[in-house]
């Protein structure tokens, strides 16, 4: 599994309160076990409590600036750049798949498709917004 890397932002404590140089470091190193380890919560609070000595209280506010330090700034920008990344990487799956004749990988490469679009079963569902800026939802239905 590739090592992620973490974006250059200011690491900030719960509050929106700047974070110190050497609270910031602790911040980051908590992200990359996070990130590059998959530490859970409690692995990250008891590292902090042992390691640190610190309260189970200071625990959980290192726990959530780094939490919120990996939380996107702008979340509907990240979330259209992730489902056009993993539209391109299953994509490049279905194409080699097919190169391959493994029908098996195309057609899990296609239902993973259809679901990441909406596509597939008894019926269509299409999101967007009207003149007036409104959600609304179209759902087409096939068969029964």
């Amino acid at each position: 599994m590739a090592r992620q890397r973490l974006r250059k932002t200011e690491a900030v404590l719960p509050g929106n309160k700047k974070a110190s140089a050497s609270t910031e470091i602790r911040i980051y190193e908590l992200t990359e076990k996070i990130v590059n380890s998959g530490w859970t919560r409690l692995e990250i609070l008891k590292y902090v409590q042992d390691e640190w000595g610190l309260s189970d209280t200071q625990a959980q506010r290192y726990w959530i600036a780094a939490i919120n330090y990996l939380r996107p700034k702008e979340p509907e920008k990240y979330r259209e750049a992730l489902i056009n990344r993993n539209y391109d990487i299953l994509e490049s799956i279905l194409k080699k798949a097919l190169e391959r004749n493994d029908l098996k990988e195309a057609i899990n490469a296609v239902k993973a498709l259809n679901q990441m679009l909406g596509v597939g079963g008894k019926s269509v569902e299409i999101k967007d917004k009207d003149a007036q800026g409104e959600d609304r939802k179209i759902v087409i239905s096939f068969g029964d």
